[in-house]
């Protein structure tokens, strides 16, 4: 198969999010846990830039789409799944490998789900990046959690995933949609939280993004411009049975 030039960087970065799994992987085997989970957040900058990149250049393609949910399998399913396992669940032995196996299925699942849905608007449950990401919050937070409160999250977290509940996308806006006030005013509040929190901000990030979803809470508005949302509810009712 013959790919576009306009591909060959998004999957060069889509490549970029693979390779830091892989490498996640080794560190583990290497007992360095926390450069290990580090590289999992590297993941997620390649896996959000590849995306921004193929929507700009107009080179979206299934075979990205399609290369794009092979490397999260790997970077955000298991990858953070072996990190939690040689930190936590090795505790509890084979029922904390079926756990940490759990989240990989999970991941997948909810991968395989979101490429026939092709939803845009929103998230149909906890994407695999935030959940791979919770799990390597957990290990950078650096705090001695109970191996029974690890597992119990890492279960939470893989059911999310494959849950109907919305979550929301961001990746869609742009400096024409947000509202600059509302959003220094909240990079203001994470700035406060990077302070307050430290070592803990990344756990507690993705602790609030996965709690939002069941709660409702619909962070667009938070910092999208108020016409701009009262247009896009037009355009999303134009189609509907009256």
């Amino acid at each position: 198969m013959k790919i576009k030039k306009v591909n060959i960087l998004p999957n060069a970065l889509t490549s970029g999010n693979l390779i830091c799994g892989l490498l996640s992987i080794m560190l583990v085997w290497q007992d360095k846990y926390l450069p290990a989970a580090w590289l999992i957040l590297a993941a997620m900058l390649f896996d959000f830039m590849d995306g921004k990149v193929a929507r700009m250049l107009g080179g979206s393609s299934e075979f990205g789409k399609e290369l794009d949910s092979l490397a999260d399998v790997v970077s955000f399913g298991v990858a953070p799944a072996f990190l939690i396992y040689a930190t936590y669940l090795f505790y509890y032995g084979i029922v904390g490998a079926l756990v940490a196996s759990s989240f990989v299925v999970f991941g997948a699942l909810r991968l395989a789900r979101f490429n026939i849905q092709n939803i845009i608007e929103y998230f149909i449950g906890l994407p695999i990046p935030s959940g791979g990401g919770l799990l390597a919050g957990i290990v950078l937070s650096n705090y001695a959690f109970h191996p029974s409160l690890v597992m119990g999250l890492v279960i939470v977290t893989g059911i999310m995933m494959v849950s109907e509940f919305r979550y929301a996308n961001l990746k869609h806006l742009n400096k024409n949609s947000v509202d600059w006030r509302r959003f220094f005013m909240f990079m203001s509040g994470m700035g406060l939280l990077v302070l307050l929190l430290r070592g803990k901000l990344v756990l507690a990030v993705f602790l609030v993004y996965l709690v939002s979803g069941p709660l409702g809470v619909d962070w667009e508005k938070m910092v999208i411009k108020d016409h701009y949302q009262m247009d896009k509810n037009e355009e999303n009712t134009e189609g509907e049975e009256v």
